[in-house]
């Protein structure tokens, strides 16, 4: 399986956009599985001519996406992203992963409020005591939030998937490469690209700087 584990982060691809889409979502089923036409899981690959599905044991791969939903003022919110997410994990099962690996999803609603940042503490604790072996963490959008799970990720060496994860280390005082299984999203380079391609094409600036900033405690060294 670790020889697809880059293939399963193509999930980057459904939290690539964690404002696309909306879909009835329910925090509290406990589990939710993609079910494939007849048609479509009678071959593979999808293309082309159609081979015959091997009759092969399956094996889940479980992403646990932990996001915040409820707010309409936060960017990143589960009903701006759940049909973008059932597309990803669609089309992951059905061209990149093998016959014997499946991804799937489990779903936790970890409120509306980046202040709530023990929300996602309390149901990343309930899938390990409900026994769900969580491959990768998919959310959440607050940074102080994702903070709070890095421990408990970390403890289990399991990576997150920060969507986006904004304003993590915000605090000058944590190193920023303590984050060592974390990955951010860059969901807003397209619209910087679009802003300075407009600057240079109509305002004439000649010079174009950028700043950016490294959450480091030595950055001010």
């Amino acid at each position: 399986m670790d020889n697809y584990f880059p293939s399963i982060l193509m999930f980057l691809f459904l939290c690539g956009s964690c404002v696309a889409g909306t879909k009835t979502f329910n925090p509290y089923t406990p589990r939710l599985r993609l079910t494939r036409s007849a048609a479509t899981a009678k071959t593979w690959p999808p293309t082309g001519q159609p081979a015959v599905r091997p009759s092969v044991a399956v094996t889940d791969v479980t992403a646990c996406l932990l996001l915040e939903r409820g707010n309409p003022r936060l960017l990143y919110d589960y009903d701006k992203a759940a049909a973008g997410i059932d597309l990803a994990v669609e089309y992951v099962n059905e061209n990149v992963l093998p016959p014997s690996l499946r991804l799937r999803v489990e779903r936790r609603d970890i409120g509306g409020s980046c202040g709530t940042k023990s929300n996602i503490i309390n149901q990343a604790m309930k899938l390990w005591q409900q026994k769900v072996d969580c491959a990768v963490y998919i959310g959440p959008g607050c940074g102080a939030t994702a903070e709070s799970l890095y421990n408990f990720a970390d403890f289990f060496h399991t990576p997150i998937i920060g969507c986006p994860a904004a304003g993590k280390c915000a605090n000058e005082a944590i190193e920023n490469d303590l984050f060592s299984w974390m990955f951010q999203m860059s969901w807003t380079n397209l619209k910087f690209n679009e802003f300075t391609t407009f600057n240079s094409n109509n305002l004439d600036y000649a010079k174009l700087r950028g700043i950016y900033g490294i959450c480091t405690s030595k950055q001010n060294s």
